[in-house]
């Protein structure tokens, strides 16, 4: 996705009121083998440079062989550009024909850019492995410019007894397939990924529907109003776009499977913070979402402040990121650069802590991943694309399912619906209490059955005493059918008012039989008495 459309946007609640516009002159030598009747051309982020069409503003060739053209942008505007022959196909490219990153430019005052290309990519041939298929048209019923939907089908999607398939929807959707058709910095190599992954039974078959951006991508991509400007605001239109005539038509038309468990949605940068708000607000659609490189600072951090008043009920399982060095290339000294990815990486610690304190699990309901080195482009969302993929999709580990049964064992335990938290105990099985209350040197051991336990236990959600009890982080250890797991939790116990809060380590063996993972026997060790006694 052209290593971001907007540079402004990531920072946009950091970034330079803009005033009057200053004028820039940009100035390209193109390299020997250019085509003497060839015309060259800008493509850039800005309205004024095309909005990331490859002949957004036209370069005139002079007598001395160079090609210029005058361009007034806003005054403080952070430009991303690259120069083409009027097609994505036929880019500038490095001397060795690799993908060069958007050249940028801040525009502070006026002045001359100076470009020079090493080298053209001639037309390269299309990347696309398996079957892709455009289909025209989506938006005008939501109100929105229309675009084009890029429908990649897995191995054998297309025979006519074919297994349905989950569906990843993903934003951007012109820069996940093929190289010779995308813009800007690459491709993500979704296809390449997913055709691997399948294969190799990583993952389920899965359809990736690529929804192409438009010129209105700021607007679209946002749920609220930039706090700088008028900016943004349109995230509900476009999520009236994927759900009322995206989604029905992909279902209508391929063998998909529809229910919110194998439905997700994908995107980095902007396309990471819409997909986090149609996680949040359409939980009954997705049962899953990836965040890479996600605008989180947009206005106050929107999604986390929206995330906390309301989190998605059901849940949904998540994916964010961010990168040690998403603001290099994007600012001119590095350490405003550095300043930058430091808000974004705090950005994101919030957002995670948001998500533990609305109940859910790290590693099991969600992952929140710090890239070393990773920069804000394609090569770098694609490099990790497949992680993202055996998160979201992948068959889960043994380990992971014993993670995700002691998560829901906590949730319910916490909630006091003890038919619920008994049911995750085997016939038998039996619960030791340990603690050391203060001033005393023994320890105090009170071993107990399930029904035991339940029957000292505050009865009801809406009885008085507060009995919560959190799992932190857990060790656990799996052999055959058996698991063993040391589980840290804290637990906050009392009357409103006087609560007391400690921590503790459960020791848990639990035994799995026909494919169910359930407690045989809990330790249960702490400072205090959590019954009370």
């Amino acid at each position: 996705m052209r290593a971001l459309l907007l540079a402004a946007l990531l920072a946009q609640d950091t970034a330079k009121p803009l005033g009057a516009t200053v004028a820039l002159e940009f100035v390209v030598t193109a390299p020997a083998t250019t085509p003497a009747d060839a015309t060259l051309w800008l493509a850039g982020n800005l309205d004024v440079l095309g909005a990331w069409k490859p002949h957004g503003v036209k370069l005139v060739r002079g007598e001395d062989g160079l090609h210029r053209a005058r361009v007034n942008v806003p005054r403080g505007a952070e430009l991303e550009f690259k120069v083409t022959r009027g097609s994505w196909a036929l880019v500038e490219r490095a001397a060795d024909g690799a993908d060069v990153e958007n050249r940028r430019h801040e525009a502070l005052a006026p002045a001359t850019i100076e470009v020079a290309v090493a080298a053209w990519s001639e037309g390269r041939a299309s990347t696309i492995v398996g079957v892709v298929e455009r289909h025209e048209g989506f938006g005008e019923k939501s109100g929105l410019a229309p675009r084009a939907i890029h429908v990649w089908l897995p191995p054998g999607c297309t025979e006519p007894d074919a297994p349905r398939c989950s569906v990843l929807y993903m934003h951007d959707g012109q820069n996940l397939f093929d190289a010779a058709g995308g813009f800007g910095a690459g491709e993500w190599r979704v296809d390449e990924t997913c055709d691997r992954l399948i294969r190799a039974g990583a993952i389920p078959p899965l359809i990736v529907v690529g929804i192409a951006n438009t010129r209105e991508r700021m607007s679209e991509y946002t749920p609220s109003p930039s706090s700088l400007s008028s900016v943004g605001g349109h995230a509900g239109d476009y999520a009236r776009l994927l759900l009322e005539e995206v989604k029905p038509f992909v279902d209508a038309r391929y063998p998909t499977r529809k229910d919110r468990d194998h439905t997700f949605v994908a995107g980095s940068s902007l396309g990471g913070l819409v997909s986090l708000v149609l996680a949040q607000q359409h939980p009954e659609v997705f049962g899953g979402a990836a965040a890479l490189s996600p605008v989180l600072t947009w206005d106050r951090e929107w999604i986390r402040r929206k995330w906390e008043e309301a989190p998605p009920s059901p849940r949904v399982r998540l994916w964010i990121d961010m990168g040690t060095k998403e603001g290099e290339g994007r600012v001119r000294a590095d350490d405003e650069a550095r300043a930058r990815t430091e808000e974004w990486l705090g950005a994101m610690q919030r957002f995670a802590a948001t998500l533990e304190k609305s109940g859910m699990q790290r590693d099991v309901d969600f992952a929140a991943r710090v890239i070393e080195g990773a920069r804000h482009h394609e090569a770098a969302w694609a490099a990790r694309f497949e992680e993202v993929l055996r998160f979201l999709l992948g068959p889960a580990s043994e380990e992971t399912v014993v993670r995700r049964e002691l998560a829901a064992y906590y949730r319910d335990l916490s909630a006091r619906d003890w038919k619920v938290f008994a049911d995750h105990f085997w016939p038998g099985a039996s619960i030791t209490t340990a603690w050391q209350p203060p001033g005393e040197e023994k320890v105090r051991v009170v071993p107990s059955t399930v029904e035991e336990f339940v029957r000292l236990a505050p009865q009801g959600p809406d009885s008085k005493p507060i009995f919560e009890e959190r799992m932190v982080d857990a060790t656990i250890t799996v052999e055959g059918s058996l698991a063993q797991a040391w589980v840290h939790y804290v637990m906050r116990f009392g009357e409103p008012g006087d609560v007391l809060e400690f921590a503790g380590i459960d020791s848990i063996s639990l035994l799995r039989q026909e494919g169910r993972w359930r407690i045989a026997s809990l330790v249960f060790a702490g400072q205090e008495d959590p019954t009370g006694k």
